[in-house]
Protein backbone atom coordinates (compact mmCIF):
# COMPACT_ATOMS: atom_id res chain seq x y z
CA UNK A 1 0.00 0.00 0.00
CA UNK A 2 1.41 3.34 -1.01
CA UNK A 3 0.02 6.48 0.59
CA UNK A 4 0.39 9.72 -1.26
CA UNK A 5 -0.03 13.09 0.34
CA UNK A 6 -1.08 16.06 -1.74
CA UNK A 7 -1.77 19.57 -0.57
CA UNK A 8 -4.93 21.10 -1.95
CA UNK A 9 -5.56 24.71 -0.94
CA UNK A 10 -3.53 24.26 2.24
CA UNK A 11 -5.37 21.22 3.58
CA UNK A 12 -3.94 17.72 3.65
CA UNK A 13 -5.66 15.15 1.46
CA UNK A 14 -4.91 11.45 1.62
CA UNK A 15 -4.90 9.36 -1.51
CA UNK A 16 -5.19 5.65 -0.96
CA UNK A 17 -7.07 2.75 -2.42
CA UNK A 18 -7.74 1.55 1.13
CA UNK A 19 -11.39 2.40 2.01
CA UNK A 20 -10.45 2.59 5.71
CA UNK A 21 -8.30 5.68 5.13
CA UNK A 22 -10.39 8.87 5.31
CA UNK A 23 -9.92 11.47 2.60
CA UNK A 24 -9.15 14.09 5.26
CA UNK A 25 -8.74 14.13 9.06
CA UNK A 26 -12.02 14.55 11.01
CA UNK A 27 -11.00 17.83 12.67
CA UNK A 28 -14.52 19.20 13.29
CA UNK A 29 -15.78 15.94 14.77
CA UNK A 30 -12.76 15.61 17.07
CA UNK A 31 -13.10 19.22 18.26
CA UNK A 32 -16.67 18.36 19.31
CA UNK A 33 -15.42 15.33 21.26
CA UNK A 34 -12.78 17.45 23.01
CA UNK A 35 -15.35 20.14 23.86
CA UNK A 36 -17.67 17.53 25.39
CA UNK A 37 -14.98 15.60 27.28
CA UNK A 38 -12.62 18.24 28.67
CA UNK A 39 -13.33 20.47 31.67
CA UNK A 40 -11.92 23.55 29.92
CA UNK A 41 -11.29 22.85 26.23
CA UNK A 42 -10.68 26.53 25.33
CA UNK A 43 -7.62 26.62 27.63
CA UNK A 44 -6.22 23.21 26.63
CA UNK A 45 -2.83 23.22 24.91
CA UNK A 46 -1.71 20.60 22.37
CA UNK A 47 1.66 19.57 20.99
CA UNK A 48 3.12 16.86 18.76
CA UNK A 49 -0.31 15.90 17.38
CA UNK A 50 -0.30 13.45 14.50
CA UNK A 51 -3.06 11.76 12.50
CA UNK A 52 -2.66 7.97 12.65
CA UNK A 53 -4.35 4.70 11.94
CA UNK A 54 -3.98 1.41 13.72
CA UNK A 55 -5.51 -2.01 13.18
CA UNK A 56 -6.47 -4.54 15.79
CA UNK A 57 -4.30 -7.64 15.94
CA UNK A 58 -6.20 -10.49 14.32
CA UNK A 59 -9.10 -8.26 13.35
CA UNK A 60 -10.23 -6.36 10.28
CA UNK A 61 -11.17 -3.09 12.04
CA UNK A 62 -8.96 -0.08 11.43
CA UNK A 63 -9.19 2.97 13.69
CA UNK A 64 -8.02 6.44 12.69
CA UNK A 65 -7.48 9.21 15.18
CA UNK A 66 -5.07 11.73 16.66
CA UNK A 67 -2.17 11.05 19.01
CA UNK A 68 -0.21 13.67 20.83
CA UNK A 69 0.18 15.44 24.14
CA UNK A 70 -2.20 17.80 25.89
CA UNK A 71 -1.97 20.08 28.90
CA UNK A 72 -5.46 20.73 30.17
CA UNK A 73 -7.05 22.16 33.28
CA UNK A 74 -8.61 20.19 36.10
CA UNK A 75 -11.79 21.25 37.91
CA UNK A 76 -9.76 23.45 40.27
CA UNK A 77 -8.33 25.42 37.35
CA UNK A 78 -4.77 24.11 37.59
CA UNK A 79 -2.98 22.69 34.58
CA UNK A 80 -2.36 18.96 34.80
CA UNK A 81 0.92 18.82 32.87
CA UNK A 82 1.65 17.34 29.47
CA UNK A 83 -0.08 13.97 29.08
CA UNK A 84 -0.20 11.57 26.11
CA UNK A 85 -3.65 11.21 24.51
CA UNK A 86 -5.55 9.43 21.75
CA UNK A 87 -8.83 10.75 20.35
CA UNK A 88 -10.97 9.27 17.59
CA UNK A 89 -14.51 9.70 16.30
CA UNK A 90 -14.73 5.88 16.26
CA UNK A 91 -15.18 3.90 19.48
CA UNK A 92 -12.15 1.65 19.90
CA UNK A 93 -14.13 -1.30 21.25
CA UNK A 94 -17.66 -2.25 22.25
CA UNK A 95 -16.73 -2.17 25.93
CA UNK A 96 -14.96 1.19 25.51
CA UNK A 97 -17.42 3.64 23.98
CA UNK A 98 -15.29 6.64 24.98
CA UNK A 99 -13.64 8.63 22.22
CA UNK A 100 -10.91 10.41 24.24
CA UNK A 101 -8.20 8.68 26.27
CA UNK A 102 -5.68 10.73 28.26
CA UNK A 103 -2.92 9.08 30.30
CA UNK A 104 -2.52 10.61 33.74
CA UNK A 105 -5.94 12.28 33.81
CA UNK A 106 -8.24 9.36 34.61
CA UNK A 107 -11.90 9.80 33.80
CA UNK A 108 -12.60 7.25 36.53
CA UNK A 109 -10.59 6.79 39.69
CA UNK A 110 -10.29 3.00 39.72
CA UNK A 111 -6.97 1.36 38.82
CA UNK A 112 -8.48 -0.76 36.02
CA UNK A 113 -9.63 2.33 34.12
CA UNK A 114 -6.25 4.06 34.46
CA UNK A 115 -4.49 0.94 33.16
CA UNK A 116 -6.97 0.51 30.33
CA UNK A 117 -6.51 4.14 29.26
CA UNK A 118 -2.72 3.76 29.21
CA UNK A 119 -3.09 0.56 27.19
CA UNK A 120 -5.38 2.25 24.62
CA UNK A 121 -3.00 5.20 24.16
CA UNK A 122 -0.01 2.87 23.94
CA UNK A 123 -1.72 0.65 21.38
CA UNK A 124 -2.99 3.40 19.11
CA UNK A 125 -0.05 5.78 19.43
CA UNK A 126 2.83 3.33 19.70
CA UNK A 127 5.11 1.67 17.20
CA UNK A 128 2.24 -0.22 15.56
CA UNK A 129 0.49 2.96 14.41
CA UNK A 130 0.91 4.39 10.93
CA UNK A 131 1.29 8.15 10.60
CA UNK A 132 -0.97 9.32 7.76
CA UNK A 133 0.56 12.76 7.26
CA UNK A 134 3.72 14.61 8.21
CA UNK A 135 1.70 17.59 9.44
CA UNK A 136 1.45 18.53 13.13
CA UNK A 137 -2.25 19.03 13.92
CA UNK A 138 -1.74 20.80 17.27
CA UNK A 139 -3.02 24.11 15.95
CA UNK A 140 -6.01 22.55 14.24
CA UNK A 141 -7.22 20.85 17.44
CA UNK A 142 -6.87 24.06 19.44
CA UNK A 143 -10.21 25.65 20.37
CA UNK A 144 -11.27 28.42 18.00
CA UNK A 145 -12.57 31.52 19.75
CA UNK A 146 -15.41 33.22 17.93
Amino acid sequence: LVLSLSLVMGSAMFLSEDPDVPTSPPITEVRGILDDALVNYPETRFRNVRFVRTGFAGGPKTITGFCGEMNTQNRMGGFTGWSPFFVSPDPVANRAPDRLYVVGIPGRMDEYSRGFTAQIVGTFCGDGSERLAAEDYSGQLTYERR
